[in-house]
């Protein structure tokens, strides 16, 4: 299979508060898989289809407040965990402040350092 991204994605685990922007008070908790600058692999327990649009909070460590994005669903997945149905889905930011854009790529870098030394 080809590899059609093109930003690196990290494997970094942080906690994720989502909300449906088209459904009343449809919010939940989750953790991400990856995440890179342009999107976020999470898994939630109810499906959410493609092209549903979110509102994340992004709890990066040592940050006081989220970071706030929007982000658009381009795929989901279902499988089965503990004898449960479990849904993957992956959230493509469209819509990120540049403050928090700041704060992702802080992270980031912080993450790509440590691993560097990690292998040094």
């Amino acid at each position: 299979m080809e590899e059609r991204r093109k930003l690196v994605r990290l494997d970094a685990s942080v906690k994720v508060n989502y909300r449906i922007l088209t459904a009343v008070n449809l919010a939940s908790d989750s953790v991400s898989h990856d995440f890179s600058e342009g999107g976020v692999r999470i898994e939630v327990k109810e499906p959410i289809q493609p092209k549903t649009l979110l509102s994340l909070d992004l709890m990066l460590p040592g940050e006081k407040e989220p970071v706030k994005v929007k982000g658009e669903v381009i795929w989901m997945e279902r499988y089965i965990k503990q004898l449960r149905p479990v849904y993957e889905v992956g959230i493509k930011f469209i819509d990120i402040d540049s403050n928090e854009k700041n704060k992702l790529n802080q992270y980031f870098l912080t993450i790509l350092k440590g691993k560097t030394n990690k292998n040094s």
